[in-house]
């Protein structure tokens, strides 16, 4: 009768495991936008161009940055914290400089890597850039 008891109380205590385990959702990031068009810009405008990207953790457990990768030495991103708690959210800063660029049609890529179920989000900037008239 003992070992009977003791497999009961394995059995509640597993399934109370499982159970729990469930409730809580994974980490996952949001971000406001996967594509940012900066339109048209003349040379002499300005070279660097900004936008601020808001991040959420609309999961439960904390949400880690990894290294973020960009596909243009032109952008750097600027990243408040390597961590989000489950429903705390920060603004990513990202700057492109077009110094040097030659008149046209420019994409280039930010990806932010994380821990979350997606593992990754892109954000995808765009730009026609025109010459100096």
């Amino acid at each position: 009768m003992n070992n009977m008891i003791r497999a009961w109380f394995l059995v509640v205590m597993a399934s109370a495991c499982l159970l729990c385990g469930c409730k809580q959702d994974p980490a996952m990031l949001k971000v406001s936008t996967n594509e940012v068009d900066f339109g048209t810009i003349r040379l002499q405008d300005g070279m660097v161009q900004h936008v601020d990207i808001d991040c959420e953790n609309t999961g439960d457990k904390t949400l880690r940055f990894k290294p973020v990768f960009t596909d243009c030495s032109c952008t750097t991103v600027t990243l408040p914290a390597d961590t989000l708690k489950g429903g705390e959210k920060m603004t990513v800063s990202i700057d492109v400089n077009y110094f040097g660029f030659r008149p046209g049609d420019h994409h280039s890529t930010v990806k932010l890597l994380t821990n979350s179920k997606g593992g990754t989000e892109e954000i995808v900037l765009k730009s026609k850039i025109v010459p100096n008239q």
